[in-house]
């Protein structure tokens, strides 16, 4: 899988999701206000070495995967790194 480099961006929303909230959400705003989601599991904001909160700039590497969750079909940045 190739894995992208999104340099400096800003977090638009940060979210836990999952039955024990132990998976994190990052949400980023496009230009033209379409959201783009990354997700990263068995991980919180603070598993990275860098302050993880909206209206922050992170850099992160991820790969783009399909999910279909509950039937839903989206595709989505599956985090590696946040830094």
């Amino acid at each position: 899988k190739p894995v992208f480099l999104i340099e400096k961006t800003v977090i638009h929303e940060v979210r836990r999701f999952g039955k024990e909230n132990n998976h994190t959400a990052l949400r980023f705003m496009k230009e033209g206000g379409e959201v783009v989601e990354a997700i990263s599991f068995f991980s919180t904001p603070l598993s990275w070495g860098v302050k993880v909160e909206a209206g922050e700039s992170v850099s992160l590497l991820a790969y783009v995967e399909q999910s279909n969750f509950r039937g839903n079909r989206e595709v989505r940045l599956r985090i590696v790194d946040v830094f």
